[in-house]
């Protein structure tokens, strides 16, 4: 699934850096595998509606990633989530918001209702969504046109769209790669209370550490014990 939630500034434009309108969008349920290499990511996005807007031949649209949480149902223009948790700046347009690389540039002047944009994703980062899911927040689509100074926009389809095959569609093309697959040992591993060596095996190899280390003790109050604090 992946969730959009438009957000805009009502009535106006950005006049300085020309943001006319901003949008968020996040892929979840992403399910390739951490053991596969991502060799291309597309989103695509369809066109549903377009305002009024005043001379936008030269409209693009600017990709960042987004480095923070917000929520589906509840972000606005000035909120992440609901009420409680503001944008850094209205937007996301704060550093602890949004990246500052930018990821792709689209242009999308006189684009057409029933018309697509594709959207190309760096590999790493695409990678970086796959390997860590749960710490990815999607990327924010940044309106921009340095001629139009009134109010417009452009509507693409989201995940809720009628129309199943106009909602966005994030293509994700990978490989089978030794190099991504987790191995024991690796950052992160759990090891079981009983896994004595740490081999991500309960068996005899752990019983013989067990028995190996059998009725020694190290009570400090019994001098047959270990003397190790002396």
């Amino acid at each position: 699934m992946i969730a959009v939630r438009w957000n805009h500034i009502a009535g106006q434009n950005d006049p300085n850096a020309q943001e006319i309108t901003n949008s968020i969008i996040k892929a979840n349920n992403l399910s390739t595998g951490t053991d596969n290499k991502v060799v291309t990511a597309t989103l695509t996005l369809k066109c549903v509606g377009v305002g009024t807007l005043v001379d936008y031949d030269n409209a693009t649209i600017d990709i960042y990633e987004l480095v923070r949480p917000w929520a589906e149902m509840t972000s606005s223009w000035n909120y992440a989530d609901g009420s409680s948790h503001l944008w850094g700046k209205p937007g996301a347009k704060d550093a602890n918001d949004r990246g500052t690389v930018l990821l792709d540039t689209v242009p999308v002047g006189n684009l057409l209702i029933g018309g697509t944009i594709m959207i190309d994703i760096p590999v790493e980062v695409a990678q970086s969504w796959l390997n860590n899911e749960p710490n990815h927040y999607g990327v924010i689509l940044v309106g921009r046109d340095p001629e139009a100074y009134d109010y417009g926009q452009i509507n693409f389809a989201s995940t809720e769209y009628t129309t199943s095959s106009d909602r966005p569609i994030l293509t994700i093309e990978a490989v089978y790669d030794s190099a991504y697959v987790k191995k024991c040992g690796d950052a992160g591993t759990v090891y079981l209370a009983q896994d004595f060596n740490n081999d991500c095996y309960v068996d005899f190899k752990d019983f013989e550490v067990f028995l190996r280390d059998w009725l020694i003790c190290t009570d400090p109050l019994r001098p047959e014990c270990d003397q190790y604090y002396k």
